[in-house]
């Protein structure tokens, strides 16, 4: 099979992966109902039983916040996997298509296991902190960026009506943990390899205007 023919059945399996999930979505309707029916059902047989209504709110609390947090979690897979089932067609690398069997749907899989079993090595000299700290300033505000996000019409860690705002300023400060990341190996080359891929991350953020009537 030509690599034309084989971009053609991705394109195609993509399509009908998507509309099914869009669908999917579309039968289902918002999650807050099943929330809400579950939180009443689960309600009703707490004050029967005549337990502390405590634990109970913080069992409201915890459920819907770890399936959302599942939600989280799981839709980074999938749109890894299609991000590489296109990067192998677009840049004739089709390794990632063979993973698993079926459009390499096990490559997320393996990217994940290899990323567990890399070895920690903390260079000498560098600062330990610094060091450590990096990795978790760069993945915290890709998770705090989904607080203000409805799931529901009460399904949002905060309601805010600066939400977009939020989410473009707490994004932003992942550029610190790759500056950290640099700066704490204590070697000049991974400074200048932090700081040049946070003058990347960064150029997509900086508006430049040109003045008036200079077009």
């Amino acid at each position: 099979m030509s690599l034309r023919q084989r971009t053609i059945r991705s394109g195609v399996v993509l399509s009908v992966l998507a509309g099914g999930a869009i669908l999917a979505a579309a039968g289902i309707g918002e999650l807050d109902r099943y929330f809400h029916a579950g939180h009443e059902f689960l309600e009703s047989l707490w004050l029967r039983k005549g337990w502390p209504t405590l634990i109970l709110q913080f069992i409201g609390m915890v459920i819907p916040a770890s399936l959302v947090l599942g939600i989280v979690q799981a839709a980074p897979a999938v749109l890894v996997w299609w991000e590489r089932k296109v990067s192998a067609h677009m840049q004739a690398r089709l390794g990632p298509m063979y993973t698993g069997g079926w459009h390499g749907w096990a490559q997320t899989i393996a990217d994940a296991i290899k990323l567990t079993l890399k070895q920690d090595i903390i260079p000498r000299g560098a600062d330990r902190w610094v060091h450590r700290l990096a990795p978790v300033l760069a993945f915290i505000p890709a998770y705090v960026c989904f607080a203000p996000i409805p799931f529901g019409r009460s399904l949002a860690v905060v309601d805010l009506d600066t939400g977009l705002l939020f989410v473009l300023s707490i994004s932003g400060l992942s550029v610190i943990g790759i500056i950290m990341a640099g700066w704490g190996s204590a070697n000049k080359y991974s400074l200048l390899g932090g700081l040049r891929a946070a003058a990347q991350v960064v150029s997509y953020e900086v508006r430049t205007s040109s003045p008036p009537g200079s077009l």
